[in-house]
C-alpha cells in the first residue's frame, strides 16, 4: 500500500481511478484513522457501519470527501451498486457479489484490491 514515492496508498487514491458517480455506495467494514462523516467519532462510525442493515450508505460526493479526511486505512470493505434490490451485506461480506457492481478491499494496510463485476447480458 505504498506508492513509488514511499507514501502510504490512500483510499482516495484508489477512488482516483474509478467512475463512480452512477452508483451507490456503502461502506461495509472499516477500520482505519481519520475524521468521520456527519461529525461521528471514527468508532461510532464503525459501531453505526456495523449496526445498519446496508452498511453506512453513501453518495459518490460523501465517499470522496471522506477518502480525503482519511490518514490511514487499516481494513475496509466499500461496494458500489445501482439498487438495494440484490444487496445483502453478509452475502457480500462472505464473497457474493450479487448486486455489486465494484467492491474496494483494504487488507492489513498492505493491500488494496478492487473488484468488478462483469455483467453478461443473454439474448434470446
Amino acid at each position: 500500500m505504498f506508492k513509488e514515492d514511499g507514501s502510504i496508498v490512500q483510499l482516495n487514491d484508489i477512488l482516483h481511478n474509478l467512475a463512480g458517480e452512477e452508483l451507490k455506495w456503502s461502506v461495509l467494514y472499516f477500520e482505519g484513522v481519520g475524521k468521520a462523516p456527519n461529525s461521528l467519532s471514527m468508532e461510532d462510525f464503525e459501531e453505526k457501519i456495523q449496526s445498519e442493515k446496508m452498511g453506512y450508505v453513501m453518495s459518490w460526493e460523501d465517499l470522496n470527501e471522506f477518502s480525503r479526511c482519511l490518514e490511514q486505512t487499516f481494513h475496509c470493505v466499500i461496494v458500489g451498486y445501482y439498487t438495494d434490490e440484490y444487496f445483502d451485506k453478509n452475502k457480500i461480506l462472505n464473497g457474493d457479489m450479487r448486486g455489486c457492481e465494484v467492491m474496494i478491499d483494504a487488507f492489513d494496510s498492505e493491500e488494496w484490491e478492487i473488484k468488478t463485476i462483469n455483467k453478461q447480458i443473454n439474448h434470446n
